[in-house]
């Protein structure tokens, strides 16, 4: 018996054989195995076998720094040694200067930035991990045998959930996960069997203790681990062959035992059904010789379901991942020839990132009252949208936006195509959504969505989808194809739901990655989509994401890529600042409403105005600044001073409060983004959560004409920020010190803000004016200022070619009065 083991024998003595704890594939051939007590027999190995009779190559112990990657710790003489492995909890992203504590009942779950229980990263060989060396005194009482339960905390109070599969994960019966100290399994309670040969995982397994002279018993070899490992680049979906005389059909499907293909009767062509034959890494297929371009097809996966992480429904006709066409959100899916459908007649190049006005828009909402549809019987969709773009009336061409961010409209789960849908609710990623197709059976959806891509680049509109890759709708069809590989799921199996929309998709596992990327190099390269925005991307992880921009970039580097960056668990705008991504910016959003009713200093002015820096933002395009989106109650509802937040009627000063905030928004460094209508003082009447209300969200284009005056000032907002006089808010890089000089008023909360103040970017200067005070506001300013700017807006009127100052502005000596609720914007040079 090794002397460590020996003395730990003595400090702790075992009070009973050994159990077989849990088992796990680690690939087809290698099983991992943690027994619920330390093995302290140095020269014969645990007495395993496997129930299926298959042969056992070799038997080893995993060295205990190895199983404490698995574990969270391991024992080292008289200390225990807790590791985080950042390959473990590859739902975080963790960087190496992050700071780390170990909490558990051994500190009351707080370990208060005390130093005994910081972390700190470390090279151990073949792997980094954050680690820390505690006395086993300081978790032991007088060295009897114990449990303790634990987990890891980052410095700024943000739990790091251990993942299911986990070797010492444990539920304390309340819905938390904690992992277990435990005395009697000290790291050398971990096996490897490797196998003789390479074994069906699909089978059910078990790993048996044969010993004779103990309890004969026997676990489950669960597929966790090697489930997480799994990758193929096999063509996946249904494919027809460039001869045009075959279509293959190929699913991944890594825990299936048998997999079928069913294509349906089309006119005088018969059914057809052929099982498929698994081949490498968890793919199935099979080859048709025929070309079965435009005809219907569903697959069928049969499985044991032998626990909690499978969902096996034989008989159930389950929608293809890869289908580039569907009749519904249940399928089936319809064969598409990539060879006849071809791809886009022009090349579009978008605006460069930091050029972008977005204008978020859902697809109905802009066209639904409009008076050339309102009156159609039929539900309306791409080609309607369509033909309003290319219109006089298309009201988008004349507020300048030179962008839309579409919302959802891969095909998501509406039961009727008449149903108002957000659209966030996706069941294929591949598909445009059949519910906005002329002729769904028929595939429509496909060429029509195509040519409402091309309906916005002739417009001079970068088209930006957004996209749902965290959670899917129902019928959820991959669950029925592998739960564990396409799931986060907890402790006991179950789904877990940080989207709140009922179950979290696993992006950062090999396939499910590859299905999110494959379909959008397939929106970009046959649709001619410029961009897309991500949906909750906290839950699809920073390592997934790096992924995804990596492969995007490499075959289309101008690609627009915006995260929406939080979730119900955490927020990752600041991880997403070493990346490309730019990030929506929330609290942009919420710092706005509150300045313009002058309830917020001028500190958030500062950063925000300065394209939010060093937190959220590398360089100033990496912001996206909105105020409002198709979530909450709109802007004009948020701030209105009338009663239930209803601003159907808005106040003189809703009206100019909206002003103020759009002349906030569009001088800020970093990407505007305005939501359909807002800049025609939109409302929804108060309500908080419209997204199955399509009357509310429509459009009201009366208020178009009524509020002309509004949408006048934003759209001249927006022509003079693209324009080449605009250049100094569409800044590339961060801007040098020396660049902005604020002003504020003694109540630091109205302000008047110098650009390029130092003359750093040549002779062209602005000066804007903001007072979100009821009263007028007195800033102090030298005089010589303002002698060679001519103004060019105030809070009702934008002209490049110059206006009046507003009434109650005036500049005496070095005092500057601005107006009460008043803006202004002054130009000098070229």
């Amino acid at each position: 018996m090794p002397g460590f083991l020996k003395k730990l024998s003595s400090l702790f003595p075992q009070s009973s054989t050994p159990r077989i704890e849990v088992a796990y594939w680690r690939t087809n051939s290698t099983i991992l195995v943690s027994l619920d007590k330390d093995w302290k027999n140095s020269w014969k190995m645990p007495p395993f076998a496997l129930k299926s009779g298959s042969k056992i190559s070799s038997v080893s112990r995993i060295p205990p720094i190895f199983w404490s990657a698995i574990s969270g710790y391991y024992f080292d003489e008289e200390n225990v040694v807790f590791i985080l492995h950042p390959s473990i909890y590859r739902d975080y992203y963790l960087p190496i200067d992050s700071v780390i504590y170990v909490a558990g009942t051994f500190n009351d779950w707080n370990p208060a930035g005390a130093s005994a229980w910081k972390m700190t990263y470390h090279s151990f060989g073949q792997f980094g991990a954050w680690a820390v060396r505690v006395p086993r005194t300081r978790l032991f009482d007088g060295g009897q045998k114990t449990k303790e339960f634990f987990k890891f905390i980052t410095a700024d109070g943000k739990w790091i959930e251990p993942p299911a599969g986990t070797f010492t994960l444990t539920d304390d019966g309340f819905g938390n996960r904690n992992l277990c100290l435990d005395s009697e399994r000290t790291g050398w309670n971990a096996f490897r069997i490797v196998c003789e040969k390479a074994m069906d995982v699909t089978r059910q397994e078990e790993v048996v203790w044969t010993s004779p002279k103990e309890q004969l018993h026997s676990v489950p070899v669960k597929t966790g681990y090697f489930l997480s490992l799994i990758y193929s680049d096999a063509r996946l979906g249904a494919t027809v062959s460039r001869s045009g005389r075959a279509t293959a059909f190929r699913l991944f499907a890594p825990r299936a035992m048998r997999v079928s293909v069913y294509v349906h009767a089309s006119g005088s062509a018969p059914a057809i059904s052929r099982e498929l034959k698994p081949i490498l890494n968890g793919v199935w297929e099979t080859e048709i010789p025929e070309n079965l371009h435009g005809r219907h097809y569903d697959f069928f996966v049969e499985g044991r379901n032998s626990d909690t992480t499978t969902a096996f429904e034989p008989n159930r006709p389950i929608l293809d991942p890869y289908a580039k066409a569907c009749v519904s959100c249940e399928g089936p899916g319809i064969v598409i020839d990539e060879h006849r459908f071809g791809f886009p007649a022009k090349k579009f190049t978008p605006p460069h990132l930091s050029d972008l006005v977005i204008s978020e828009v859902h697809l109905r909402d802009l066209i639904a009252r409009h008076p050339k549809f309102r009156n159609l019987k039929r539900p309306l969709g791409f080609r309607d949208l369509a033909e309003w773009v290319r219109s006089d009336d298309c009201y988008l061409k004349n507020l300048g936006v030179n962008a839309v961010e579409l919302q959802p409209i891969q095909q998501f789960d509406s039961k009727k195509a008449e149903d108002y849908h957000w659209g966030y609710m996706t069941t294929n990623w591949f598909s445009p959504s059949s519910a906005y197709a002329s002729d769904p059976a028929r595939a429509t959806q496909t060429e029509e969505f195509r040519d409402l891509v091309a309906a916005f680049h002739e417009q001079g509109f970068a088209v930006i989808l957004d996209v749902v890759y965290n959670h899917v709708g129902e019928p959820n069809h991959l669950f029925r194809i592998d739960k564990n590989y396409y799931f986060d799921l907890d402790f006991h199996g179950n789904f877990t739901n940080w989207s709140g929309c009922g179950n979290d998709y696993r992006a950062d596992r090999p396939m499910s990655k590859r299905l999110v990327i494959d379909s959008l190099l397939w929106m970009i390269e046959r649709y001619g989509v410029d961009g897309f925005r991500f949906d909750l991307a906290e839950l699809i992880g920073i390592p997934a994401l790096r992924g995804i921009e990596s492969a995007v970039r490499e075959r289309h580097p101008d690609c627009i890529l915006i995260a929406e960056p939080w979730s119900f668990r955490g927020h990752i705008a600041g991880a997403l600042k070493s990346t490309s991504y730019s990030s929506w910016n929330d609290g942009y959003r919420d710092y706005a409403a509150k300045f313009v009713h002058n309830c917020v200093n001028l500190d958030g002015f500062r950063y925000f105005i300065s394209g939010s820096p060093d937190y959220l933002a590398t360089f100033p395009a990496q912001t996206v600044n909105y105020t409002e989106s198709h979530d909450d109650r709109c802007w004009l509802d948020r701030i209105t001073e009338c009663g239930n937040g209803n601003a159907a009627n808005p106040t003189r000063n809703d009206r100019r409060r909206t002003h103020l905030m759009f002349a906030f928004l569009l001088s800020s460094l970093g990407v505007p983004m305005i939501a359909e209508g807002q800049d025609f003082l939109r409302t929804k009447h108060g309500k908080n959560n419209t997204y199955l209300d399509g009357e509310e969200n429509a459009l009201d284009y009366a208020r178009m004409k009524k509020f002309a005056g509004t949408q006048s000032f934003v759209a001249n907002w927006i022509r003079f920020r693209l324009s080449p006089q605009g250049r100094l808010f569409r800044q590339r890089a961060n801007v040098p010190k020396g660049f902005f000089r604020f002003f504020p008023d003694q109540t630091n909360t109205a302000a008047v803000v110098i650009y390029n103040d130092s003359h750093i970017q040549g002779k062209l200067q602005y000066i804007l004016t903001i007072n979100p005070r009821t009263v007028p506001a007195q800033v102090q300013i030298p005089s010589e200022r303002f002698s060679e700017f001519r103004c060019i807006a105030t809070t009702e009127v934008f002209d490049i070619d110059g206006v009046p100052a507003e009434e109650g502005f005036s500049l005496v000596a070095n005092m500057l009065t601005l107006p009460p609720l008043s803006c202004s914007l002054w130009v000098n040079g070229d």
